[in-house]
């Protein structure tokens, strides 16, 4: 008998706390009138961020399911974690944790921008153009043929792209200097054509073979010093690296 009553009196306080959230939604005071949105790293707001946010506002403050939402966000390739957060009477706050990707990849087909990707987790994530600044200086930007992009896109990375890949990431957030990697597979050699695009010192690095992260970082700091001593502007220069050289052409 104690045992029953016991129960009751749990369904009782269940049936109220859902009572109370359903009446929630209605009481015209709690209408949300502010949502503030953080961003790891001071990166941007992912554009869908904002466009789901910006509906909610005159809307009750319990008048949306925050776990859809969430699930929902999260499942756009560039967000990587949500959490929101109602206070009341008439505020949100959202806390967004992004992707921590590893390059931009962008497609290009004669000479026209067409797509750009996220590439984290061996995979390409479709990055909407709203969000194509994001990343600008957080990771190295690889800049490949359309054709080559959407191949990767349906099959995953290959073993070529993935040498790209591991000489450029430790780069990311250290390589101002460099504007675009350029990179093709079709090319006799195995590692396909690799350009580093060096825009403010007038200069390209065709990498001629696989390197070390630190070996491109010597080899910039060595065009650095020639673009320094030279006292006009010359012509495009371009260099050719080896794991035991850098050649001027």
């Amino acid at each position: 008998m104690r045992h029953g009553k016991i129960l009751i009196g749990l369904l009782s306080l269940v049936a109220l706390c859902i009572l109370v959230r359903f009446s929630l939604q209605f009481i015209p005071s709690l209408t949300i009138d502010e949502v503030v949105l953080f961003v790891d790293d001071n990166m941007g707001i992912p554009y869908k961020c904002k466009e789901e946010f910006r509906n909610l506002y005159h809307t009750p403050l319990f008048g949306f399911d925050k776990y859809a939402l969430i699930q929902k966000l999260e499942r756009e390739g560039v967000v990587g974690q949500v959490k929101i957060k109602r206070i009341l009477p008439s505020k949100i706050r959202v806390d967004i944790t992004l992707q921590k990707a590893e390059a931009v990849l962008v497609a290009v087909d004669q000479n026209q921008i067409k797509k750009e990707y996220l590439v984290y987790d061996g995979k390409l994530y479709d990055l909407c153009e709203e969000d194509w600044d994001i990343y600008q200086q957080k990771v190295v930007k690889i800049q490949v043929p359309l054709s080559y992009a959407l191949i990767i896109r349906e099959y995953g990375l290959d073993d070529s792209f993935r040498s790209v890949l591991g000489m450029v990431y430790s780069l990311s957030g250290n390589s101002s200097l460099i504007t675009m990697v350029k990179y093709d597979n079709n090319s006799s050699n195995s590692l396909g054509k690799m350009v580093l695009e060096l825009a403010s010192l007038n200069a390209q690095i065709f990498v001629r073979e696989e390197v070390s992260a630190t070996r491109i970082a010597q080899a910039i700091e060595v065009v650095k010093a020639e673009q320094e001593k030279a006292s006009f502007l010359e012509t495009t220069k371009r260099y050719d690296l080896y794991t035991t050289a850098l050649v001027r052409r």
